[in-house]
């Protein structure tokens, strides 16, 4: 008989890493770029929305050297917000902490993990609970 497939975990449980300037530099580029194009909006709209929502100047030209694999320069934390919102890409953020060995959950992941960890801390009281009425007899 012939063993089901495990599926890849929903919620992976990740080690943190050193931290490879670059490579995470590389890889936030490649990601917002990715998530630009998958949102289907022109560049500019998408500095655009960012500008809005920072009240700042941001141009399509300052959003090509952010992205620009040749370039050093880095956005920062309030564009990167404005940025991942613009482009409806909140798996972004898990892109940016995955070295760290953490994980995003939003929505019903949050509520789900939530009553797991009730239902965890149930488990524990009631072993308590018992060892008390254990030693009671």
């Amino acid at each position: 008989m012939d063993a089901l497939p495990h599926p890849a975990p929903r919620f992976p449980v990740r080690a943190p890493m050193p931290l490879d300037i670059e490579r995470f530099r590389l890889r936030m580029k490649r990601g917002v770029s990715d998530a630009i194009r998958a949102s289907g909006l022109a560049r500019e709209d998408v500095a655009q929305r960012v500008e809005v929502a920072t009240c700042r100047r941001f141009s399509r030209g300052q959003l090509d050297r952010y992205l620009s694999p040749a370039k050093v320069e880095d956005i920062s934390l309030v564009r990167f917000k404005a940025l991942a919102r613009a482009v409806g890409a909140a798996a972004l953020w898990d892109l940016a902490i995955v070295d760290d060995g953490l994980l995003v959950i939003a929505g019903d992941e949050a509520r789900l993990a939530e009553i797991g960890r009730l239902q965890q801390e149930i488990r524990r009281i009631d072993g308590v609970i018992e060892r008390l009425r254990a030693g009671a007899e």
